[in-house]
Order: C-alpha cells, then structure tokens, then sequence
C-alpha cells in the first residue's frame, strides 16, 4: 500500500514538473509572438503610420527562416540526443512537410506584406477568427468533431470579429489589404492541423525539432525566388533597405527581428507537439486578444464604438471556448481511463483456489 502511495506521488510530482514546464514554454511563445509581431509591423507598416515602410516583405521572411535553420542546427550539434535521420523522415512524409513548409512561407509573407496596407489592429481583428477555418479544415484532415457549444462559441467570436472590422473610409485596408490578410490567417489555421497530423499520427513522426528544421529549410526555397521578384526586380527594396545612410541601422533592425524569430519557430511546433492542434490554436486566440487590445489602444489609438464592442464580444467568446474545449477534453480523457480500467479488468483471467 505504501508502494503505491509514493509511486503515485512520484507520477503527480512528474506531471507539476511537466505542466510548469508546458506553461512556461507557452508563455515564452507568446511573449515572442507579440514581440514579433509588433516589431515586424514597425519594419514593414506605412510611415503615415509612425513605421519605417521597409519594402522588404518577402526577404525579410526569407531572413527569419534562413535563422531559424541555422539556431536549430547549433541545437542539434550540441545536443545529439535531438538529432534525427533527416533523409527517412522526408522520404516518409515529403508530401505533407512541402504543403505545411509551403503554406508556412505563404502565411508569413502575406501577413508580413499587409503591414503595407493594413493596421496592426485589423491584422489582428482578422487572425482572432482563426478557430473558425482551424475547425473546419481540423475535421476534415483529423476527422475530429466538436460540439454544438464549441461550434457556438465560435460562431459569437466570428460574430465579434466582423463587428470590429473597419468597413469604408480611412480605416479600411481595401481590397489588397484585406486578400492579403484573409489568405494568412486561413494559411495560419491549416498550418497547427498538418502539423499536428505530422508529429503525432503519421507512419513516422516528426519531433518539434525535426518540424521545425524541414518548415524553414524548405520554406527557404518557396520563399527565394519570390523575393528577387517582389523586392529585387519589381520593387528594388533590397536596394533601397541595405544602402545608404540607414543601411546600418536597417541591418541591425532586420537582424533582431531575425533573432527573435529564430527562438520563435521551434517554440511554435513545441507548444504544438505537447499539446494539440485546437489547444494551440485556443492559445493564439488568448494572445490575439492581448495583441489587438495593446495595438488598438497603444499602438492604432482605436477610438470606433463598434471595435471595442466587437472585441469585447470576441474576447468573452474567446474565454467560453477555452473552457469549454478544456472541459470536453477532460470529459473525454475521464471516460477513455474509465473504459481502459474497465476493459482491463475484464480481461483479467480469474485464479483458481
């Protein structure tokens, strides 16, 4: 009976640790993400705006992916027990890890690329409607289901989110601006569910590094040729951004932005790995609320009624469907220990006298 008690108090002791663990590498992500985003949309944003408008979009994601590689690869050398046999890995998911790295690339390009045309505050606005395509796209490619509260829940945050958008005038992106957005955030929401299917479903699974070594050394070369069109040959951006008087400064900034980015892509599949592709996508829910909150009243200076009834509207659904997604999971996680027990015990043979 002792026995028992001090295993038991080992495994509770193992999951704190695990859970300490878990949250303070969720809010190092998010922490990073809100960092990145609002320095990405000072680099890249309208100088009407108090930005810089630097015409570098797409090799500016190009950077943050050549970055990435190189901090995941001084991971791998000084720590062996992560390396992995890259070659068998891609040979056994190439199709999945090129639709994810590919939509990867397209999502950060094009949401870099709004800040040209469109406020931190309505990029934000569109990306707290994630959960909605994110559960579409989750149940026809892991085949999961939600219920009707689930699926309410959203339906308000989508209500939300369409109440805070700017329609006409001054404040709207127009119709660049809002393609631009509206592809990123759908890229966004497809992105955890293959990603997810990648490290924990298919014949060999992905560790996070190994996820997030194939997404931006293949994203690398989606994003090359793009970027000598769009910011060497249509726009000369290149040009303009490293050269002459601000060229130093214009190094340093896009080389912070790099570092950031670096210890951004593995904590992103990290949190992924552990815990799931709606629980991720409930947790950039939680930091798009935070973002749009700070960028419409310290960055944006949003003064419309309708934004802030539409974020007050979409911040309590956001809060409702964390719960309720927690809830039916633990629901779910109770009755699948129930049955095992149960399908132990009768399996159980009997003993003889």
């Amino acid at each position: 009976m002792k026995e028992d008690s001090a295993e038991s108090s080992v495994k509770l002791g193992q999951v704190t640790i695990s859970d300490l663990l878990l949250w303070l590498l969720i809010f190092a992500y998010v922490i990073l993400n809100l960092a990145l985003n609002s320095f990405n949309a000072y680099l890249l944003g309208p100088k009407q705006a108090g930005h810089l408008a630097l015409e570098i979009p797409v090799f500016y994601t190009l950077c943050h992916q050549v970055t990435i590689v190189l901090f995941t690869s001084v991971w791998l050398y000084f720590v062996p027990e992560m390396r992995f046999n890259g070659l068998e890995l891609f040979k056994s998911n190439w199709f999945q890890l090129i639709c994810v790295s590919t939509i990867y690339a397209a999502s950060i390009a094009t949401n870099n690329a709004s800040f040209a045309t469109v406020s931190l505050t309505v990029n934000t606005i569109f990306k707290a409607a994630i959960p909605f395509p994110t559960i579409i796209f989750s149940y026809f490619i892991e085949g999961k289901t939600y219920s009707i509260r689930v699926l309410a829940c959203v339906g308000v945050l989508v209500f939300g989110t369409l109440l805070s958008m700017p329609y006409g005038g001054s404040g709207s992106p127009g119709v660049v601006g809002y393609c631009l957005v509206i592809f990123s955030m759908l890229a966004t929401s497809i992105r955890p569910v293959i990603s997810s299917v990648l490290m924990h479903t298919s014949k060999n699974p992905l560790s996070g590094v190994a996820m997030t070594f194939f997404d931006a050394f293949i994203a690398i070369w989606v994003l090359t040729p793009f970027s000598l069109i769009f910011d060497v040959w249509m726009h000369q951006g290149i040009v303009n951004t490293f050269t002459g008087d601000l060229a130093a400064r214009n190094y340093a900034l896009v080389g912070f932005g790099c570092f950031m980015a670096g210890f951004y892509g593995p904590a992103t599949f990290y949190v992924i790995k552990l815990t799931s592709s709606l629980t991720y996508i409930i947790i950039g829910n939680t930091k798009q609320l935070v973002l749009l909150l700070g960028a419409a009243a310290l960055v944006d200076k949003e003064t419309r009624p309708l934004l802030w009834i539409g974020v007050t509207i979409g911040g309590c659904a956001s809060i409702t469907y964390a719960y309720q997604t927690a809830k039916e999971r633990d629901e779910k996680a109770a009755a699948a220990a129930i049955a095992a027990k149960s399908d132990a015990v009768e399996s159980t043979p009997l003993k003889g006298p």
